[in-house]
């Protein structure tokens, strides 16, 4: 870990120090500057979960990455700086899916004067830490509400109270293997949405930025313009000059994003949102 090199990568340039100042500054560059993106996992040219892999691939590369992959680089620059950090196995979508979500992602807890909800790896929503505290926050343009449920468990909505998008976690809780055959289901598993969906989000200022497909999305507070991309040549160029990204095998995909967005909108005219 080279801290300054990674400090580089985020524009992260006051000093660091294991305090609740540091840790929101840091999760609000990191957030602005390394996209949320699927990229290698879409194309099948897998993923690594070795954390050295990781930190060539965010910071030397330049490239983002999805949960594993953003919070546990995150957990390793915490825990370099002087953190009492802590993986968390969470699951997203267990209010639906039960149990066999946990796993499915994996988020931080950060203990100061007391434990808080980091993650910079659930789509670039969370802008700072949060208190095991049942409230609703706001990550303009994004609404966040936290609520402890049955068992211990606490729930992320993204969204605002009882949004569908939201995870679980328990505090203190974390299984290694379940973490690990969880990552390597979705990498693998073509029922895995990152297999279907070529996914990149990011923030930048108050704006909230996301391609979905064929949608690329601008949110603002009170206000968001969407527009649907025609052909590759568009996708590429919103990937490069939006997020950073290059996709060498877009002409390739670009069949397989189109038949996911006929599938998403079937009703949609000449393949429009509807």
């Amino acid at each position: 870990m080279n801290l300054e090199a990674y400090f580089n990568r985020i524009g992260f340039s006051r000093a660091a120090r294991a305090d609740l100042s540091t840790l929101n500054a840091l999760m609000s560059a990191h957030v602005r500057a390394v996209p949320f993106e699927n990229l290698d996992i879409y194309s099948e040219r897998g993923v690594s979960a070795n954390v050295e892999d990781i930190y060539d691939k965010i910071v030397t590369r330049g490239r983002g990455g999805w949960c594993y992959e953003m919070n546990g680089l995150f957990e390793w620059v915490l825990k370099e700086i002087g953190f009492d950090v802590q993986p968390l196995s969470a699951g997203v979508r267990r209010a639906t899916m039960g149990d066999d979500a946990l796993g499915n992602h994996l988020c931080l807890q950060v203990t100061l004067d007391q434990p808080y909800l980091v993650d910079v790896g659930f789509g670039s929503s969370q802008l700072y830490a949060l208190p095991f505290t049942e409230e609703i926050t706001k990550h303009k343009p994004i609404q966040i509400a936290l609520a402890q449920i049955e068992n211990g468990f606490w729930r992320l909505h993204e969204g605002g109270p009882g949004s569908a998008v939201s995870y679980d976690f328990k505090p203190g809780w974390c299984d290694e293997n379940l973490l690990s055959k969880s990552h390597d289901w979705q990498v693998s598993e073509p029922r895995s949405i990152f297999r279907k969906t070529l996914i990149a989000k990011l923030r930048r200022d108050d704006d909230y930025l996301e391609m979905r497909g064929r949608i690329f999305e601008t949110r603002k507070p009170g206000w968001k313009d969407t527009t649907l991309l025609e052909t590759p040549e568009q996708a590429a160029s919103i990937l490069e000059d939006v997020f950073g990204l290059a996709e060498p095998n877009l002409q390739r995909l670009w069949p397989m994003i189109c038949k996911r967005h006929n599938q998403m909108f079937p009703h949609a005219e000449d393949g429009r949102l509807a």
